[in-house]
């Protein structure tokens, strides 16, 4: 008897009005915890640039790195972990170049990847500064300002900062999140015992495990400060989309340390 009662004092719980509009906003808040990376983040959610200010930093690098690199493996087989270390950083100086250049415009820099296997394979050093240096003249980006001194017209790319940035555990709960809020849809299918818990969580582990295995390294030179990259013109930008909120975590306007709550009267005036 005092089952049953118990029982029907739960289902009137559940079927309270009350009970549903508490429980409708702690799933809002559950979701604004869950999906602030895509509410409020000053990386952008698409961007289609170019990468100026990177592609200048790897190519001004570009000697200096062969010459490094030259100095480390003269003489010496296999290479030493140091040599290791500069033929990986030039391989993505080279990666992060080419990226930015059209396909008629890499040739001087596949000069220079063929030599550069030619190191990590045994063969001499020798002539891989000379084609840091042509590749590094050749590949020099047109500069509007001086367009009668030549140069090559960088492309822009296609990329997506603030996907590329979410950890595999920020996945595991957007993805479970999503699977929790559709669950009184896909259960009317499923009716194994435990899928309505199991399920979900099994797909969004294999969800997490898949975002860890993506191929999105980001280049040496990447864009720290988007919007300030943007302002300065180390990025010149084709479209960029942020998220609604264009606001990073534990960020500052140094401009405004000193400045009034913006709700008062103080503010308006200094505005």
């Amino acid at each position: 008897m005092d089952d049953l009662a118990g029982r029907s004092a739960l289902s009137r719980f559940w079927r309270s009005p009350r009970t549903r509009i508490a429980l409708g906003c702690l799933a809002v808040l559950y979701a604004a915890a869950i999906y602030a990376p895509l509410i409020a983040n000053d990386r952008p959610l698409r961007m289609e640039a170019v990468h100026v200010k990177e592609y200048r930093a790897a190519l001004r690098s570009l000697v200096p790195a062969a010459e490094e690199l030259a100095r480390l493996a003269s003489g010496e087989r296999p290479l030493s972990p140091a040599a290791l270390r500069e033929f990986t950083g030039i391989s993505l100086r080279i990666e992060t170049l080419e990226s930015s250049l059209s396909p008629a415009d890499r040739a001087p820099l596949d000069g220079l990847k063929s030599a550069l296997e030619s190191v990590r394979g045994g063969s001499d050093p020798g002539g891989l500064v000379e084609l840091a240096k042509r590749a590094q003249e050749k590949c020099r980006p047109l500069d509007p300002a001086e367009a009668s001194a030549g140069g090559v017209v960088l492309v822009s790319r296609v990329s997506y900062p603030l996907l590329e940035s979410l950890r595999p555990i920020e996945a595991f709960f957007m993805v479970l999140g999503a699977l929790c809020a559709a669950a009184p849809l896909w259960c009317r299918w499923i009716r194994a015992p435990g899928a309505g818990v199991g399920l979900p969580v099994l797909i969004a582990i294999a969800a997490a495990f898949a975002w860890e295995s993506r191929d999105t390294r980001a280049p040496p030179f990447a864009s720290s400060s988007f919007k300030a990259d943007i302002a300065s013109g180390a990025l010149v930008v084709r479209d960029v989309t942020f998220p609604p909120i264009a606001m990073g975590f534990a960020e500052t306007n140094l401009s405004e340390s000193y400045r009034p709550p913006t709700w008062s009267d103080a503010a308006r005036d200094r505005a």
